[in-house]
Order: C-alpha cells, then structure tokens, then sequence
C-alpha cells in the first residue's frame, strides 16, 4: 500500500458546488441565463463548481452522449433535485415558472436547504406578471426566519 504525507493540516478553498436550477435550458445558446450564471461562478472563484443537470443527464430510454437517470435508479425528476439538493453546498434557482415554483417549494421546505438556497426573481419592471405570486409571499416568505 503506498503512503501518502500530507504538509498541511487543512484544506482551503475546497471545492463548492453549488446546483443551477432554472426553467428549459438551451446548451447551444451561451446567452442561456443558466450558462451565464455559471461563467460568471468559475470566474468569480476557481473551487467554484456549478451543477447543471441538463448538461450531463437526460430523461431517456439510452443515450451515447448523455447519462441516463434510470441507469442510477432515478426514476423521476424529484429524485434526481432533491438528490443533487443534498449534495451540492449552495442553490440558486432562477425562477421564472411554475416548475421553479415547484423546485423552490421543495427546497425550503427542507430546513437544512433553507439557509443554502437563493432564489432569483426577475425584477418586477420586466415581466408582464408577478412571479412570486401569493404562494411564496404567505406559503414561504412568511415562515422563513
């Protein structure tokens, strides 16, 4: 068995991987806002690591290019979150629909994602209605403190 000997006593800068959660993703267009979002997070700080699902997994009977949920035994897309939920140090969930809702829903309702999660809202000026609707405002916002 080889020995290994370390100098230091601790590690700094560990990696954080923090899970990019947002509405249909589009891997050919670099304006994609999970994309961007993640650029902008490996340039910030090199141990940061960004998760997007979409660029590795894929709900589908086989695939060559992609890794299939049910070859892990995922059987459906809450799984496979709350999974990654688990795992990663930060989220950040873009919302824009009612899967993100959806998504944001079950994260906080976890106690120990609570305090790891952010949620971006697009700013109320630039879109036709508001998207953190009543739901959030009483459901959510009320009982996080």
């Amino acid at each position: 068995m080889k020995k290994y000997i370390f100098r230091e006593n601790s590690i700094e800068n560990e990696y954080r991987y923090i899970f990019l959660c947002g509405t249909k993703f589009d891997a050919k267009n670099k304006a994609d806002k999970r994309i961007v979002l993640s650029e902008f997070l490996k340039n910030e700080n090199r141990f940061y690591k960004p998760i997007i699902l979409e660029e590795n997994f894929v709900f589908a009977k086989n695939s060559k290019k992609f890794l299939v949920y049910d070859d892990i035994h995922m059987r459906d897309l809450y799984q496979v979150e709350m999974l990654t939920n688990y795992l990663a140090d930060n989220n950040i969930i873009i919302h824009e629909s009612i899967s993100t809702g959806a998504e944001t829903g079950l994260f906080l309702s976890e106690q120990q994602s609570v305090t790891k999660t952010c949620l971006l809202l697009p700013d109320e000026m630039a879109v036709e209605e508001n998207k953190l609707g009543q739901f959030f405002k009483v459901g959510i916002f009320e009982n996080i403190s």
